[in-house]
């Protein structure tokens, strides 16, 4: 075979390209993608979770009346309730039998019951702090049939209190105060948490994973030149200069 002649001492047209140094640059393509992945998922997962821990408390809101009424109207043997009758106007034991089926709910610490006038008409609790609660906004919205709602975080701890009215043929007739528990609420949430990040962990590795078993099936398929090509009579011409 007939060795190339380069006709054009004076012009250099060696192509040699430099090796491509695969592992560096398969180590910098794969630590430039886990930090964008990790980046997104991270963004993702405090979205995501801002909306499951308003989903839960919304869950938690509407969790109690029903049962709070439940416990209200209940039939007991001893002391029958008295259809339409208002919290006022129940006697001091059942009062004390109804904060104590309250208190038997799942979560529930402190219990009172309030009449419409701002009034405690029974507690679970002597100090438990109630003051001023004509005047309380959210125990005016249960006044109007609505649930009322404040909660507080502590150390990370989530602390719920609720207004529930309690209805007689859709009518109010009284207010349950109901405080959860701090770890109740607390360890619904951080089990939330735990399965949230334990998916977005493992579907990005996943990703992570199948992008750089493809990535590294592809570069290992590219061709790569590090020795020089010889320049034939034909491709001199070609790219001789006018």
């Amino acid at each position: 075979m007939t060795e190339p002649v380069n006709n054009y001492p004076d012009k250099e047209f060696n192509v040699k390209t430099k090796p491509v140094r695969r592992k560096a640059f398969i180590v910098y393509y794969a630590v430039i993608l886990l930090l964008i992945i990790t980046a997104f998922l991270s963004l993702a997962g405090f979205v995501i979770l801002r909306y499951q821990e308003k989903n839960l408390l919304l869950a938690h809101i509407e969790f109690y009346p029903e049962l709070i009424n439940l416990v209200v109207d209940k039939q007991y043997e001893s002391i029958p309730p008295v259809k339409g009758e208002s919290l006022e106007s129940i006697t001091a034991e059942r009062l004390q039998f109804t904060i104590i089926e309250i208190l038997g709910l799942k979560g529930v610490k402190e219990a009172a019951l309030i009449n419409l006038k701002g009034e405690i008409l029974s507690r679970s609790d002597v100090n438990l702090p109630l003051k001023n609660i004509s005047d309380n906004p959210q125990y005016i919205k249960a006044k109007t049939g609505e649930t009322g709602y404040e909660y507080t975080i502590n150390d990370g701890l989530f602390s719920l209190g609720l207004y529930i009215p309690v209805k007689s043929d859709d009518i109010v007739t009284g207010i349950v105060y109901i405080l959860e528990g701090e770890g109740h609420l607390s360890s619904v949430i951080h089990d939330s948490r735990l399965t949230v990040w334990g998916a977005i962990s493992f579907c990005g590795l996943l990703l992570y994973l199948v992008i750089i078993y493809l990535f590294c099936n592809s570069h290992k398929k590219r061709p790569v030149i590090d020795e020089p090509v010889p320049l034939s009579d034909e491709l001199l011409e070609d790219v001789k200069p006018d």
